[in-house]
């Protein structure tokens, strides 16, 4: 059956006239004999749902002392949902703990959380020997003067070692053969305040290991020299917590409403009226009525959705429709008139919006074309 505005066609004409009176003279078109009127709906509708699912109780088990009743407990599954209200959006997921099902038990491979340290094997600190020979001054002299031990002015070593040389100089005073320290620089020794003696042990001959920083001793670095370290499994509390962990999840589901053997209308008419905002919009949830103006057609495939998920937890239909009747007239056939009540309307008020029809629209579209080719060749043939 067609969907029209109006219970008679004759209200229709009479919109359409006082739309077209500037153009037409009153009572014109309906002497030019009747227009050709189609009826029709904009309609498009989304089916919204969520399922819910239980998953069954599956065994936890953590490191340390949890408190897993903080998440909620349960009985029944059943009994808890994830919201107090329906999310069409985002899923929601809520993981509950099983009453009476909370265990502490003490880790059984470590005592208290510890392991003897695998690396220094309970032995966290060991003997090092406080110094070492300077590698700066092995082939020579530390100092000329005293030869690291503080006293007395030697012109040579004992052991025969060639003294260190300033920068640029030759052969220190009482060195044989070639200077082995030239191009090293000398500072002030420290043992007889005498000048150059070796800058990296200042005339000592010796300096602080680097390994245990001159202590004598050195520190595990796995243990920080405790002799233990932490539990990997239980991650040094020497317990473990254990419990039973439900979870009820929500899903939404979303599905378009699609209408058999719908009449559409040109995609100009349906942007043009969705941009002026007449479009009625309507969101019903669960089982409730729809708006009493949606046409039979379309009330029938938004039942069929509704049918389709018995097993949904939650419903909601989106609903967007404007009724139009399409006008023709044999007078004016280069035009199509779309008439239709404005959302906020009254009753009595219909709004025309009139379009070039598909013909013209397809002849303005060839002429675009055409002019468009002759300027290129045009452009081609100036060059």
């Amino acid at each position: 059956m067609p969907e029209s505005l109006f219970d008679s066609e004759d209200a229709l004409l009479t919109a359409l006239e006082r739309r077209l009176a500037r153009r037409f003279p009153a009572g014109s078109v309906r002497s030019t004999g009747d227009p050709t009127l189609s009826h029709r709906t904009l309609f498009s509708g989304r089916f919204r749902w969520i399922v819910r699912r239980y998953e069954p109780a599956t065994p936890r088990r953590e490191p340390g002392e949890r408190d897993p009743a903080r998440l909620g407990l349960y009985d029944r599954l059943e009994d808890h949902a994830p919201r107090s209200f329906p999310d069409f959006e985002q899923e929601a997921r809520l993981v509950l703990t099983r009453r009476g099902s909370v265990l502490h038990s003490p880790c059984e491979g470590c005592e208290g959380g510890r392991l003897p340290c695998r690396d220094c094997k309970g032995a966290p600190v060991t003997a090092c020997p406080p110094d070492r020979e300077c590698p700066d001054c092995r082939t020579i002299t530390p100092c000329p003067h005293c030869d690291g031990e503080g006293r007395g002015r030697r012109r040579r070593s004992r052991s025969g070692r060639r003294h260190p040389v300033r920068a640029g100089s030759g052969s220190a005073k009482g060195s044989t053969g070639a200077s082995a320290g030239e191009g090293e620089a000398t500072v002030q020794c420290g043992m007889c305040g005498e000048g150059g003696a070796c800058s990296g042990c200042r005339g000592s001959g010796r300096i602080d290991c680097p390994d245990c920083k001159g202590e004598g001793k050195l520190t595990c670095a796995s243990c920080g020299g405790d002799g233990t370290t932490d539990h990997a499994s239980c991650r040094g509390t020497g317990t473990f917590t254990e419990w039973w962990e439900g979870a009820v999840t929500d899903t939404p589901q979303v599905r378009r409403i699609r209408v058999s053997h719908e009449v559409r209308s040109s995609l100009i008419a349906r942007w043009c009226v969705r941009l002026l905002g007449h479009t009625r919009r309507a969101e019903v949830d669960g089982d409730a009525s729809l708006p009493a103006d949606l046409g039979p057609r379309h009330r029938e495939a938004v039942e069929e959705a509704r049918r389709a998920v018995p097993e949904a937890v939650a419903r909601r239909v989106e609903l967007r429709w404007l009724r139009l009747t399409r006008a023709e007239l044999s007078t004016d056939p280069h035009r199509v008139h779309y008439l239709f009540r404005p959302r906020r309307g009254t009753e009595s008020d219909v709004r025309v919006l009139t379009l070039p029809s598909r013909a013209r629209t397809a002849t303005m579209g060839a002429a675009a074309l055409l002019c468009s080719v002759l300027l290129i060749l045009g452009s081609f043939l100036v060059r």
